[in-house]
């Protein structure tokens, strides 16, 4: 790539895992870089951009930062709305078989440079993708991983899943959401982003959301698509991850390589690439920006957590033995993490460590993350100092250079406040890939405040029937009025309302509201909102803590194991009911947590409440934070040139 010019100024290449709570992160994250003047491209795979750009305003609120654009990589998923959770590996193997070798491509082709002849000076992928971050550093371009899950499961789940096993779990939703906030971050800074999605996640992207009017008040921000091999139009559940894993790899991986290579991202922009920022889900992309000589800073929307106990210490655990687990005992404590001692059970490791076989492909696949991470110049993760106190200090130990710049969504908002003329209103913006159903909030203005209970499994966990009726029958019995979202395809089986006994059907018309999808921050920023039952992913984790909403902990699979654990155990701002499901536990945690417990559960989450909004204040740990990655993505800029 072209890199004479060495008064240009700097470029991030921001590249989020295509699932949408990550993509919100990274775009929260881009925007706070572009009110600092950074220039930011946002990498998106095509799967993950079209539904952003349907359904937000993603466009028309980024086109105000001349500084920032999307771009786009396939990703070999052919769906056009996000996959769920079941489908990950899915996807992620069509990054790795289209998206990887087309980011390679991309970054040594020049294809992310602008008229300006601007080369990318830093990458920030999601430390998923690791490809990027080996991309980054064989083209010498500086990388800062941006883990988006807790800092707590990242701990004892992915960084030390190797100790585990021998002492003897991505393009969706939620990652998309977070690069996108990312990209907005960086384009308020004045930096220029290409926001590549895989086209799976892309299309209900655009049809469901705003995102293209929301990103053309930014001259600076472009998006780009790769395939991703996923052929369904709608997105993905959770138990599909290893499947969207799958087809990244074999569909994305080689068509990103060639991008990156090929120049056609900098061709498209006239700008080089300086700096990549994938999701850390994608690790072929850091292979790709490190190949590419661009510096790569990992972008992570897990938990920090289970990133650390769970990934990053994977080979810990594997030493250990304590991976594959041995006997039925899951409250077993693991003691090879450091920092979590005391605090994680088997049972609270990522999901992925309960396979029995090391060369299962969710286990192979961690792996490839663990090693990744550390290679990148930089780890961008979505929390707050004093949140993940128990892990950051050993995670930094591996991963010296971590920019906790958390609660994303909060910053994201304080920051365009600061930097522009919107209203508190029009910060709240969506990335939600599904069609939102706002009538729900006319039905919490009609209930007294901290009355009502809020139920949502996220954008990728999946329930079967007989957990449905459970879990309703539990929230019924509670005699709290309830709001609850209902994804569609979250249920396993075929399922129609003949299989529901009549009384919780009409019991729920008295004191239920039931929609497919609704704003969630707006939800738990609402006075009548007094519980959560979730089902404990990192967005939703954070955006409860700071509207100091107490929980009730169903995780379903990956960093949510973590968190749960980290909720009840070390926050103590609500229950963890991991790894059971019936009516009489789930009717006592809601109770007790808007009842007989509430204020023990309400102070505690008052505290945290309070220290989330201290995090973001002028003088506070994540506007430090981001000021200094800002910083140094100019600083990585400037010496790749």
């Amino acid at each position: 790539m072209d890199q004479q010019n060495n008064t240009l100024e700097p470029h991030v290449l921001m590249f989020p895992i295509p699932f949408q709570g990550p993509v919100n992160c990274f775009l929260k994250l881009a925007e706070l870089l572009c009110l600092s003047g950074i220039h930011v491209t946002f990498l998106n795979t095509e799967h993950i951009h079209r539904p952003l750009l349907r359904h937000t305003q993603v466009l028309s609120r980024f086109s105000r930062y001349p500084n920032f654009k999307f771009e786009t990589i396939p990703d070999g998923v052919e769906h056009e709305t996000p996959v769920p959770r079941d489908r990950f590996m899915e996807v992620m193997a069509g990054v790795d078989a289209v998206t990887k070798p087309l980011f390679r491509e991309m970054m040594v082709s020049g294809r992310f440079s602008w008229k300006s002849e601007r080369p990318v000076t830093v990458m920030i992928p999601d430390a998923y993708f690791s490809f990027a971050v080996d991309v980054a550093i064989e083209a010498s371009i500086p990388v800062i991983c941006f883990e988006t899950i807790s800092p707590c499961c990242l701990w004892t789940s992915y960084l030390n899943l190797p100790t585990l096993i021998e002492a003897g779990d991505v393009p969706f939703e939620g990652p998309v959401n977070c690069a996108l906030k990312l990209a907005e971050l960086l384009c308020l800074s004045g930096i220029r982003v290409t926001f590549l999605n895989t086209e799976h996640i892309h299309r209900p992207l655009l049809r469901h959301t705003q995102v293209l009017s929301r990103f053309s008040r930014y001259p600076n921000f472009r998006f780009e698509t790769i395939p991703d091999g996923l052929e369904h139009e709608n997105p993905v559940s959770g138990d599909r991850f290893m499947e969207v894993m799958d087809a990244v790899d074999v569909v994305t991986k080689p068509l990103f390589r060639e991008m990156m290579f090929s120049g056609r991202l900098s061709r498209k922009a006239d700008r080089p690439v300086t700096v990549m920022i994938p999701d850390a889900c994608f690790s072929f992309a850091v292979d790709i920006a490190i190949e590419a000589s661009i510096p790569v800073i990992c972008f992570e929307t897990i938990g920090p957590g289970a990133l650390w106990t769970s990934y990053l210490n994977l080979p810990t655990l594997i030493e250990a033995g304590d991976v594959p687990f041995k006997g039925n005992d899951l409250d077993q404590l693991i003691t090879s993490v450091p920092g979590t001692e005391h605090i994680i059970r088997k049972r609270d490791l990522d999901s992925f460590c309960r396979f029995k076989d090391l060369s299962n492909p969710g286990i192979e696949f961690i792996l490839k993350k663990a090693h990744i991470v550390p290679r990148a110049q930089g780890l961008i993760l979505n929390t707050f100092e004093e949140l993940d106190s128990v892990v950051l200090p050993h995670m930094r130990k591996l991963c010296p250079n971590i920019y906790t710049i958390g609660p994303m969504h909060s910053l994201h908002k304080t920051k365009l406040m600061a930097n522009t003329k919107l209203s508190p209103q029009e910060t709240t913006v969506s990335n939600s890939v599904w069609k939102e159903d706002k009538t729900c909030l006319s039905w919490l203005d009609k209930h007294d405040p901290k009355t009502v209970i809020y139920v949502s499994i996220g954008s990728l966990a999946i329930m079967t029937v007989e957990q449905l009726i459970e879990i309703w029958y539990g929230v019924v019995n509670s005699g709290k009025p309830f709001l609850w979202v209902r994804r569609p395809g979250s249920i396993t089986s075929a399922y129609d309302e003949s299989q529901v006994p009549t009384e919780l059907l009409e019991r729920t018309k008295e004191i239920g509201c039931i929609v497919e999808w609704a704003p969630q921050e707006d939800v738990l920023a609402h006075p009548a909102i007094g519980g959560f039952l979730t089902h404990s992913g990192w967005n939703s984790t954070m955006e409860s803590i700071v509207e100091g909403v107490p929980m009730v902990c169903w995780p379903y699979f990956g960093d949510q194991q973590t968190n749960s654990r980290f909720v009840g155990e070390v926050w103590k701002t609500g229950i963890d009911l991991k790894d059971t499901c019936d009516r009489l536990g789930i009717e006592k945690a809601v109770r007790d947590i808007m009842d007989s417990k509430h204020k023990l559960y309400t102070q505690a989450a008052n505290t945290w409440e309070n220290a989330a909004k201290e995090s973001i204040s002028m003088t506070g740990s994540s506007s430090i934070q981001l000021a200094r990655l800002i910083d140094d993505i100019l600083a990585m800029s400037l010496t790749n040139l």
